[in-house]
């Protein structure tokens, strides 16, 4: 968007994406900026570009209705309506990192942030979400955690289970309507298809009782 090869703006959004896929995981920082530095020459920019990339930039951050803005990235709001204002620290490194995740969502890519406990990674997150009115999902995982807790499992559930407990209400049910005595044959018709697992037969029989008593209820 507004991207112009000849503009020098749009050569630092191309030196700022690359420093962010490049240079950002690197645990040694002196690496990742000699990187950086190795790229902006590769792109026409001078060094101290790359060099205040690293240790001066800090995104501008701009919330309107509609959208939200840090450095060169923008997001849409929704539902600002209901959104109230939560108290965030915009400092250099939480800036800069609100920027990238934008980034990236802004591209559908997944974002892996990487760093110690409480230096405002979830924080980050939840702050965006809420701003731009997401919903989002936070689940703590840890070296136990199985697929299974993210996708979900599958485990069969014998249907019997499921049905048994609307046979008991329809028993108790029609017990409580129907005189039982002249219903034996009917109700041990019940019982049999329950344990057979005729399910389609069942429910007709408890279909054929429920017409029964809307019939006799309507003439009433």
């Amino acid at each position: 968007i507004d991207f112009d090869i000849k503009s020098q703006a749009s050569a630092l959004k191309v030196l700022q994406d690359a420093i962010d896929v490049f240079c950002c995981s690197f645990p040694n920082s002196e690496e990742a900026l000699n990187l950086a530095r190795q790229i902006s020459t590769h792109l026409g920019i001078i060094n101290q570009k790359a060099d205040y990339f690293f240790k001066s930039y800090k995104p501008n951050m701009k919330l309107t209705t509609n959208s939200l803005v840090v450095g060169r990235a923008v997001l849409s709001r929704e539902n600002n309506q209901f959104c109230k204002k939560v108290k965030f620290s915009f400092t250099r490194p939480t800036s800069i990192l609100l920027e990238r995740i934008m980034c990236c969502i802004n591209l559908n890519e997944p974002v892996l942030l990487v760093g110690e406990t409480g230096t405002g990674k979830t924080s980050s997150v939840q702050y965006l979400a809420h701003t731009i009115g997401q919903k989002l999902v936070v689940i703590n995982m840890n070296q136990q955690s199985d697929s299974a807790d993210l996708l979900g499992g599958f485990k069969p559930v014998d249907l019997k289970f499921i049905v048994a407990p609307i046979r008991r209400e329809f028993e108790r049910i029609f017990c409580n309507y129907f005189q039982v005595e002249p219903n034996k044959k009917y109700l041990s018709n019940i019982a049999l298809c329950f344990n057979t697992q005729r399910w389609s037969d069942l429910v007709k029989l408890m279909n054929k009782s429920y017409q029964a008593a809307v019939s006799r209820l309507t003439k009433a």
